[in-house]
C-alpha cells in the first residue's frame, strides 16, 4: 500500500511538473518576439500615482466593491497569522509608512490589487473587527483590542492614515501586465501566472473555474491529482473553457467591442482576454457551461474510466491536450448525436490517433498558433461526426 502511494505521489508531481512547465513558459510566438530586436513593451506603461486614506481604502473595497479583494486568492500557506496582523495595525498607529501598494485599473470598472493583499485584507479584518491585537512590541495600551474598543482618539488616527498607491493603466497589454505583477509582488511565494489572473479578473470568471475544479465530475475525471492550491487545476480548466468558447463565442451574448474574442495574440493575452470574457456571461450563461463541463466530465469518465486524459494506457501522467480536445469534442457535440459509450470511444480514439492529433502531442502546447491549427482539424473532426451520426 506504501510503494502505491509513494508511486501515486510521484505520478502526481509529474504531471504538475509538466503543467508548471506549460503555465509559466513564454509560447512560442513571444519567444520570437523577445528574441528580435522590438521591443514587447509599449513605449510607456503608464502608472498614475495616488493617496488614499484607509477610510477611503476600507470604504472602496467593503460598501463600493471597487477593490475587489477576494479571500480565495490568498493562498493557505501564504496568510499572515494574527501576530503579524496585529504588528501591521501597531505600526499604523505609530505612524511608520508601508510600503507603496499597487492597483491594476480594470478596463470594466473598479481596480485589482497587484502588491499589498495581505496589507490590506488585514486592514479590512481589523475595521470588520474580525480580529484583537496581540503581541504588540511598543503600544501596550491597546493590547487585546478589536477595532471597536480602541479609543476614538486611536480609531481616528488609523482611518486618517495615508498609504501611497501606484495605479497600473487598464490599457496596459496582459502579457505586459503579467509581467509587471511578478517583477514588484513582494509577497513570500512567488506568484505564479494563473494566481496572477486571478487577481486581476476577480468576476463570474473566477467564480467559474473555482466551481469547475471543486466539483466531483472533475475531480472523478481527472483521477491524477492536480494542485489546488497553486491553481494548476484551475489553469487546465481555463484553457480548455478557452478554446471552447473561441468557437462558440455565440453562447457568451454581451461581449464589450473593446475585447478582440479570436485566438491571436500570446497566450498570456489569450487566457487574460477569455477571463475577462467569461466575466460577461449572465446567470444562464454560466449555468449552461457549468452544465456541459460536468456532463462532458462524466461522459469522458464513463468511455475512459482511469485512462482519462492519459495519452494512452501505459501513460501515467496528465495530458492537457488531450484533456482540452476531449473536452472541446463532448462539450461541442454530446447534444446533438446520441451513440453508445462504445461508439463514442471509437470515434474519440480515432480522432485521436490521426496523424496531425498525434503530431500536437509530440509538440509543445504552448504555440498559439499550433494550437489554433490543431482546433481547427478538431472542428472538421467534430462537423464529419455531426454528418455521421444526424
Amino acid at each position: 500500500m506504501q510503494e502505491q502511494d509513494q508511486e501515486s505521489d510521484s505520478t502526481n508531481k509529474e504531471s504538475e511538473k509538466e503543467i508548471n512547465q506549460e503555465m509559466e513558459q513564454l509560447d512560442e510566438e513571444e519567444i520570437a518576439k523577445f528574441s528580435s530586436n522590438s521591443n514587447p513593451y509599449p513605449a510607456k506603461v503608464e502608472f498614475s500615482k495616488e493617496q488614499f486614506s484607509l477610510f477611503e481604502i476600507n470604504r472602496a473595497i467593503v460598501k463600493y466593491n471597487e477593490i475587489n479583494l477576494n479571500p480565495d486568492f490568498q493562498r493557505n500557506e501564504g496568510l499572515w497569522d494574527r501576530k503579524k496582523q496585529s504588528r501591521l495595525i501597531e505600526s499604523i498607529l505609530m505612524g511608520i509608512p508601508l510600503p507603496l501598494f499597487y492597483f491594476a485599473e480594470n478596463k470594466g470598472g473598479g481596480m485589482s490589487v497587484v502588491d499589498g493583499l495581505q496589507r490590506l485584507h488585514t486592514i479590512t479584518e481589523y475595521f470588520k473587527n474580525e480580529f484583537k491585537l496581540l503581541d504588540l512590541a511598543y503600544i501596550s495600551g491597546v493590547k487585546g483590542k478589536y477595532f471597536k474598543d480602541l479609543p476614538r482618539e486611536h480609531q481616528a488616527r488609523i482611518e486618517r492614515y495615508q498609504i501611497q498607491v501606484y495605479v497600473m493603466s487598464a490599457d496596459t497589454p496582459e502579457t505586459v501586465k503579467l509581467d509587471i505583477f511578478e517583477r514588484i509582488n513582494s509577497g513570500g511565494t512567488p506568484l505564479n501566472k494563473q494566481e496572477m489572473r486571478h487577481a486581476l479578473y476577480q468576476g463570474q470568471s473566477t467564480k467559474l473555474l473555482k466551481e469547475l475544479a471543486e466539483c466531483d465530475e472533475f475531480k472523478e475525471a481527472v483521477t491524477l491529482k492536480l494542485d489546488s492550491k497553486r491553481m494548476r487545476d484551475r489553469y487546465v480548466i481555463l484553457r480548455a473553457l478557452a478554446f471552447y468558447l473561441a468557437y462558440n463565442i455565440q453562447l457568451i451574448k454581451q461581449i464589450p467591442a473593446y475585447i478582440d474574442p479570436t485566438i491571436n495574440g500570446s497566450f498570456d493575452n489569450f487566457l487574460g482576454r477569455y477571463m475577462r470574457i467569461m466575466n460577461c456571461m449572465d446567470n444562464n450563461e454560466y449555468n449552461y457551461i457549468v452544465h456541459i463541463f460536468k456532463t462532458s466530465m462524466q461522459l469522458l469518465y464513463n468511455v475512459y474510466k482511469d485512462n482519462t486524459f492519459k495519452r494512452n494506457s501505459t501513460s501515467n501522467t496528465f495530458n492537457m491536450i488531450m484533456f482540452e480536445t476531449l473536452f472541446f469534442i463532448t462539450a461541442s457535440i454530446q447534444n446533438q448525436i446520441n451513440i453508445d459509450i462504445d461508439i463514442w470511444r471509437t470515434e474519440l480514439d480515432n480522432i485521436i490517433n490521426k496523424e496531425w492529433f498525434q503530431s500536437t502531442l509530440d509538440n509543445s502546447s504552448n504555440s498559439i498558433k499550433r494550437m489554433k491549427e490543431h482546433f481547427i482539424k478538431v472542428s472538421e473532426s467534430i462537423e464529419e461526426l455531426r454528418i455521421k451520426y444526424a
